[in-house]
């Protein structure tokens, strides 16, 4: 679904066709508020559906020992919330998550959840050894492999000299710039769920008028469960570092 056909969809469901109540940057505003919505509901359900990458390689300048200093506060560590900190199509002066106020503009970066990082083959991305998150940083000391690490708040710590070339599978923030028209929504996949998006967007409208629209929660509540079905279906047997053992007889 593009933009345009879900700003007039909005339109439609709020009954206002020909812009008479609502300004476009209202409408924009709660298509956000409906994708964020969306996108929450993945996060929980599927986060590999829209899973993105970032390779951090020596084949690119991008590599742990070409960061600068203040993207390593400390020993073997990387703050993905410096703005410094170097990645493929960098926007200058954004971090690689996170937010960071710089020059009186909000820079926010592209990771919002990591969901793996694994060594990789300078040059070939070919993946190697997956590592493994602890949930504190304070368990690093006492891990028996340098394969470990933590994410505190933004910043990496590894168990021991971190990865020259690695990669980091994340889940994205949105990104739709609902301001333009002719764009496509992301998750281009799941294009015959983003009418949902719109859905709550509408449901976030209803709030203004502080009722409680039947036929919109009853679509919601349809296309909800359509949307739970399939991301079901599609997670990935290995997310969340699950084993599946199979006996044969």
């Amino acid at each position: 679904m593009i933009v345009t056909d879900a700003k007039n969809l909005f339109r439609d469901y709020v009954d206002d066709p020909d812009g008479t109540f609502l300004t476009d940057a209202q409408v924009v505003q709660y298509l956000q508020f409906g994708i964020k919505d969306w996108f929450s509901l993945i996060r929980v359900l599927g986060p590999s559906t829209v899973m993105k990458s970032v390779v951090l390689s020596a084949a690119d300048s991008t590599a742990y020992s070409d960061q600068p200093a203040s993207a390593k506060p400390f020993r073997d560590s990387l703050d993905l919330n410096d703005k410094d900190i170097l990645y493929p199509a960098k926007v200058a002066n954004t971090p690689l998550m996170g937010s960071k106020l710089h020059g009186g503009t909000l820079r926010t970066g592209p990771i919002d959840q990591i969901l793996n990082l694994s060594y990789i083959v300078s040059g070939t991305n070919e993946r190697q050894d997956r590592c493994i998150p602890l949930p504190s940083n304070a368990q690093i000391p006492f891990s028996s492999t340098v394969r470990n690490y933590s994410l505190d708040k933004y910043v990496l710590q590894f168990a021991g000299t971190p990865p020259e070339n690695f990669v980091i599978d994340y889940f994205p923030r949105p990104v739709t710039d609902f301001s333009t028209g002719t764009d496509n929504i992301e998750g281009g996949d799941l294009d015959q769920f983003h009418e949902l998006i719109v859905l709550y967007a509408t449901r976030r409208y209803a709030i203004r008028d502080g009722i409680v629209s039947q036929p919109v929660e009853g679509m919601i509540q349809l296309q909800e469960a359509r949307f739970v079905r399939f991301l079901q279906d599609q997670r990935l047997v290995d997310s969340g570092n699950q084993v599946r053992v199979t006996q044969l007889f």
